[in-house]
């Protein structure tokens, strides 16, 4: 499972198999934004989201930036726990 500290650029030598999991990542329909350290973004019930360890978000088309949504308070942030957490909302 593909876990937003693992291919986080800041937490990158603390995991065993980096390479492996970006990969994984990139060849998902996930995108990760190295740029951003620490946020991930994904696409889901047809909204663009970015989560990271503690906060998520949602595109605004209008102001064409991600806005705080709210904290998400998952345990270990992963894109499939942000899926069934959106999912919940």
């Amino acid at each position: 499972m593909e876990n937003a500290a693992c291919i986080s650029p800041v937490a990158w030598e603390d995991c065993e198999d980096s390479a492996s999991m970006c990969a994984s990542a990139v060849n998902s329909s996930v995108f990760a934004d190295f740029d951003s350290p620490g946020w991930l973004e994904i696409s889901h019930a047809g909204k663009r989201w970015s989560f990271d360890a503690d906060q998520l978000a949602v595109w605004d088309e209008d102001n064409e930036a991600f806005l705080f949504l709210t904290l998400h308070g998952l345990n270990a942030p992963s894109f499939e726990a942000a899926r069934h957490f959106i999912d919940a909302l």
